[in-house]
């Protein structure tokens, strides 16, 4: 009987091989360090857990980074978010190791309506496009030129929202339906990281909001005049209703906790979701949690 190989030589000549090629980058000057700092400790990760743990580890891993993310639109490069770049990547190699390993793929049939209701309503504004006369009448933000050269003209922005919208409404349940079948307590994780991920978003707004940080300044580039934060979000509207999502499993967490720890770190949790929530400005996301939890 032979003993179990450890992945950890291979884990460490994953990271070797990632820090000679950024620093061969730099000092070529094919890219900064500025730059290829952030992909490397992501790249770093993938390889460490590929290494150590299997692809199909390494695709659960994204799933919980995608849903965790999901709420930090104001996170992205050129667009493309990190919930969205997670879930691309965790949707395909989950397919591929459920169709290599010839498992029974099951999808309730339910999960294809949102999908479904979102091209109907794609359609219908591509057939009838909202009126130009209208859109003149809304209310115009100036834009600096450098911003406004990188919007695509309002139909395309459509076309790439639904795109992104169907891919997620389908990608995230069926990426779960191959996931959790084997991993029961998955699920689980799946709704902490999605509360945990809108405490986070609701944290920085805080800290926005008291003048410890700029965090949300620097990620877009329209400030809200009047004070109200977004934190990782691109409006403060998303993360009220992030915060306002959050409640039911929030409340349930709390009710189902097994220690003083755990329910003093979900009531902590609780707060700072709250005080995100006041930090938004929000009057819709103020009345959505209440009726939550019931």
């Amino acid at each position: 009987m032979t003993a179990k190989r450890s992945g950890a030589p291979a884990a460490l000549v994953a990271v070797a091989a990632v820090v000679v090629g950024v620093l061969t980058a730099d000092g070529r000057g094919w890219a900064p360090l500025t730059l290829t700092v952030p992909a490397v400790a992501v790249a770093a990760a993938v390889l460490v857990v590929l290494a150590l743990r299997g692809v199909e580890d390494l695709a659960v891993g994204l799933l919980v980074v995608a849903v965790g993310t999901a709420t930090w639109n104001g996170l992205s490069v050129s667009g493309l978010q990190v919930a969205h770049a997670s879930l691309a990547a965790a949707g395909a190699l989950l397919l591929a190791t459920a169709v290599g390993r010839r498992r029974q793929i099951v999808v309730p049939p339910w999960v294809w309506v949102l999908p479904g209701a979102v091209l109907l309503v794609g359609a219908a504004a591509a057939v009838w496009p909202t009126g130009e006369g209208y859109l003149a009448q809304r209310a115009q933000v100036d834009l600096a030129a450098v911003v406004a050269d990188t919007l695509p003209p309002f139909a395309v922005a459509n076309v790439l929202a639904v795109v992104g919208w169907v891919a997620a409404a389908a990608v995230l349940p069926v990426a779960v339906c191959l996931a959790v079948p084997s991993r029961p307590r998955l699920a689980g994780a799946l709704a902490d990281a999605w509360a945990l991920g809108a405490v986070v978003n609701a944290t920085v707004a805080v800290t926005d909001e008291l003048g410890l940080t700029r965090i949300s300044a620097a990620l877009l580039p329209l400030v809200d005049v009047g004070g109200r934060q977004a934190g990782l979000g691109a409006q403060p509207n998303h993360l009220a209703v992030a915060v306002a999502l959050t409640v039911p499993v929030v409340t349930w967490r709390l009710l189902t906790a097994r220690s003083g720890t755990a329910r003093a770190g979900w009531v902590l949790a609780g707060g700072l979701l709250a005080a995100g929530l006041v930090a938004s400005g929000s009057r819709g996301g103020a009345v959505g949690p209440w009726p939550a939890p019931g």
